[in-house]
């Protein structure tokens, strides 16, 4: 995976970066289960939001603390 700062990143007008959030791009040897992604962010972007996923529904929430 390759990796590129970014000045923000946000999820449905929720603003969730930190300090300097990272965000990661497959390389042609990472496998991406059926190409569903353009790129990946890790778990410090949630640093302060809580974050529930209802499997049920299919469904994330996602709310600032």
């Amino acid at each position: 995976m390759k990796e590129a700062p970014a000045d923000q990143e946000g999820f449905h007008g929720l603003t969730l970066s930190g300090p300097a959030p990272l965000v990661y791009f497959p390389t042609p040897d990472v496998h991406e289960p059926d190409g569903l992604f353009d790129a990946t962010v890790g778990l410090e972007l949630f640093y302060g939001a809580g974050v529930t996923l209802n499997f049920h529904d299919m469904t994330i929430y996602i709310e600032k603390r």
